[in-house]
């Protein structure tokens, strides 16, 4: 991340496929939300609009995020 041309921190992705698909993946007893606003972050802070969320605690938990964002370069 960048803040006038000066780097704030780094992000690190689970996984990214084909350049296309943002895969956030856990596994925890406890579903919390910061991984979901995490993937959502990632998906406003690249060209990327489709991301992937896979839970795997006691009840696997899947979610498809689609985030379109109009200031995204394309």
């Amino acid at each position: 991340m960048y803040y006038e041309e000066e780097a704030l921190g780094v992000q690190r992705l689970d996984m990214l496929i084909d350049g296309k698909v943002i895969v956030e993946v856990k596994s925890t007893l406890v579903l919390h939300t910061d991984p979901i606003r995490r993937l959502y972050n990632y998906l406003k802070a690249t060209n990327i609009d489709v991301g992937l969320f896979f839970h795997f605690g006691k009840e696997a938990n899947f979610r498809r995020v689609i985030c379109t964002n109009d200031r995204k370069e394309r």
